[in-house]
């Protein structure tokens, strides 16, 4: 893991983090519409609007990602951050390179003054589940829904 930098998304991140988007929805067993992805990811990225992303590079070359927004949870009425996905290439796993976003995920929790952070994974995503249960998370028994707005009449 040396050399291993943890830092904001960039413009020239760009083409690299399609690609994880690409390879992490491949993984999931999931596709994702690519067009006008990029374009939408270089405005986000520039002008500092949702969502806040993080590449892991190693020797200069991204190796993978974290993206996090804020949320609210009504029970408790508070925000908190949600990390919204987490990927890294298959040959950064196991290197401690997750826990360092992770980490940075932690730290920008801390910087909005947010109390805890939250996410998710399939089910069958077994690796991850362990490796976030090492890290001392709390697993959650929900089912996630998503309706599609612009389908219904």
């Amino acid at each position: 893991m040396s050399g291993l930098i943890v830092r904001r998304a960039r413009s020239d991140d760009v083409l690299a983090l399609v690609g994880f988007f690409q390879a992490h929805a491949e993984y999931e067993g999931a596709r994702i519409d690519t067009a006008g992805l990029a374009e939408r990811l270089e405005k986000a990225i520039e002008t500092g609007e949702w969502p806040w992303i993080v590449v892991a590079e190693e020797g200069g070359i991204p190796v993978g990602y974290a993206s996090f927004n804020r949320e609210f949870n009504t029970w408790r009425m508070a925000p908190y951050l949600h990390m919204d996905c987490l990927y890294l290439q298959p040959d950064a796993r196991g290197r401690g390179v997750g826990q360092e976003l992770v980490s940075a995920g932690v730290l920008l929790a801390r910087q909005l003054g947010l109390e805890h952070m939250e996410w998710h994974t399939p089910v069958s995503n077994e690796g991850a589940i362990r490796f976030y249960q090492r890290l001392g998370a709390e697993a959650l028994e929900k089912v996630r829904f998503k309706w599609r707005i612009q389908e219904r009449s």
